[in-house]
């Protein structure tokens, strides 16, 4: 286990953290918080006989943006053209009648359906890449259950005697495979926090009396940097955590090595 003071129970039996301990980091095992020789981005195949749940997070989600951003910059230059074509066409000069027709039906009602068309594609595409992400996980999945707290994190991995703790003075490090399903539960025990892994493109809220679960896979070895993006009071700022992507051989290393 991790040194430090002991957790306060709730009237729910999850563990409360003190908002104002200070939690050593967990111990460093080789290989484990320090980056193993070997590490380098990489993607591979779904593993023998595992049918992949969720394409990695970042491509799910970046598709999404890409998707945003390209329909933004589409409208934009059509709106700025559009606007250019009256400004020229429609000019105030010599001999000019200026018309005196004030509306255009069928105009109107195709660009009304056109804005429906988009705002539904939208919404459609959003919600469903979003409920990939919460799709409960297969048998293979990792479970990871995740406490928020002021200002520091808990994760335990259930049935495997593990579980990383810190705060805003130590942050804590946690594993999780490559190409593989984590199957997250979060919940925080006192402000809603909220997770974010920037370089998954995700984030989701942490909030009191509530477990949110959702499921994210990891496709490059490596290490990255998450946060808490929801203002939780002094410290919010200093609330982060690092994920170690490790491929299985390593992880299960990392595993008993924090038993």
């Amino acid at each position: 286990g991790v040194p430090g003071p002991r957790p306060r129970a709730t009237a729910s039996g999850v563990p409360n953290p003190s908002p104002g301990a200070s939690f050593p980091a967990p111990r460093t095992p080789a290989p484990g918080d320090s980056p193993p020789t070997h590490i380098r981005p990489v993607c591979r195949p779904p593993l023998p006989g595992y049918s992949r749940l969720v394409a990695s997070t970042r491509s799910d989600f970046s598709s999404v943006w890409s998707l945003y951003l390209w329909l933004g910059v589409g409208i934009g230059v059509f709106i700025f053209a559009f606007v250019g074509f009256a400004l020229v066409r429609y000019r105030a000069r010599a001999g000019r009648v200026p018309s005196e027709r004030d509306e255009h039906n069928s105009l109107e009602v195709g660009a009304a359906v056109l804005l429906v068309a988009i705002i539904a594609l939208l919404v459609f595409v959003t919600f469903h890449t979003e409920a990939r992400e919460d799709t409960p996980a297969e048998a293979d999945a990792v479970h990871i259950h995740v406490i928020a707290f002021q200002w520091g994190w808990r994760f335990s991995y259930p049935g495997e005697g593990v579980t990383v703790i810190g705060n805003s003075d130590h942050q804590p490090n946690f594993a999780v495979p490559v190409d593989r399903p984590i199957d997250f539960s979060l919940t925080s025990t006192d402000v809603i926090h909220a997770m974010w892994i920037p370089e998954q493109r995700f984030k989701k809220d942490a909030i009191p009396g509530k477990a949110n679960r959702f499921v994210m896979e990891f496709d490059s070895d490596g290490h990255e940097v998450g946060h808490c993006s929801e203002y939780c009071g002094l410290r919010h700022s200093n609330m982060g955590f690092g994920v170690w992507v490790l491929s299985n051989a390593t992880y299960e290393r990392w595993l008993a090595a924090h038993r």
